[in-house]
C-alpha cells in the first residue's frame, strides 16, 4: 500500500502543479508562475532552478520548483526545507502548505500534514485538493467521518468546477469510506 500512498499523493502534487503549457528553455527565467515538474528527469532543469536561487534568493517561485523535484526525488526532508523557505518568503502561499503538508503526510507526521492543509484551506477554501489530502490524513488518524466529509467537499468543490472524473472518483472513495474504511487505507 505504500505504492499507492506514493501514487495518490503523486498525482494530487501533479494535478495541482502542472502546467501543459509551460517549458523552459536555456535561459529562461523563473519568474512565472508555473511549477517545474521536469527537474527530477532533468539534471539541466535542476541546475536552471539552482542558478535561479542564487540569482534572486528571496523570490520563493524557484525553491517551490525545487522542492516538487525533490518530492519526485523521494528526497522528503530536503523539498520540506525548500517549501519552509517558500513560506518565510511568502506566508500565504497556499501551494508550499498544501506540498508541505504532502511531504509530512509522506513521512508519517500526520498532525503537521493536518496543520498544513488546514492553514491551506484558511488560505484557499475553495481548492477541491486541499480536502482530499486532508481526507487521506484524517483516514491514517483514525477519523474516518471526517474524511468523509473532506472527500464529500472535495467532491462537490470538482464537480461545481467542472471536473466530474474527480468527482466521481471522489464518491467511489467516500462509499468504500462507508462500507470498508481499512480499503482505502494509504500506508498499510
Amino acid at each position: 500500500m505504500m505504492v499507492l500512498k506514493s501514487l495518490l499523493l503523486g498525482v494530487g502534487l501533479l494535478l495541482f502543479s502542472m502546467s501543459p503549457s509551460f517549458a523552459v528553455t536555456e535561459g529562461e527565467s523563473f519568474n512565472r508562475k508555473e511549477t517545474v515538474l521536469m527537474a527530477h528527469v532533468n539534471p539541466e532543469v535542476m541546475r536552471m532552478i539552482n542558478e535561479a536561487i542564487e540569482q534572486n534568493p528571496n523570490d520563493p517561485q524557484p525553491y517551490l520548483q525545487r522542492g516538487l523535484a525533490y518530492n519526485h526525488l523521494e528526497e522528503y526532508q530536503k523539498a520540506l526545507n525548500d517549501f519552509n523557505r517558500v513560506l518565510e518568503l511568502d506566508a500565504d502561499n497556499v501551494d508550499a502548505y498544501n506540498f508541505r503538508g504532502t511531504m509530512y503526510f509522506r513521512v508519517g507526521d500526520y498532525e503537521r500534514a493536518l496543520a498544513d492543509y488546514n492553514q491551506a484551506m484558511n488560505i484557499n477554501p475553495d481548492y477541491a485538493l486541499l480536502y482530499f489530502n486532508r481526507g487521506y490524513v484524517r483516514i491514517e488518524l483514525g477519523e474516518i467521518q471526517g474524511a468523509i466529509e473532506d472527500f464529500q467537499k472535495g467532491a462537490n468543490l470538482a464537480k461545481k468546477q467542472g471536473d466530474l472524473n474527480t468527482y466521481q472518483q471522489a464518491q467511489a472513495i467516500i462509499e468504500k469510506l462507508k462500507v470498508a474504511p481499512e480499503s482505502v487505507s494509504v500506508t498499510n
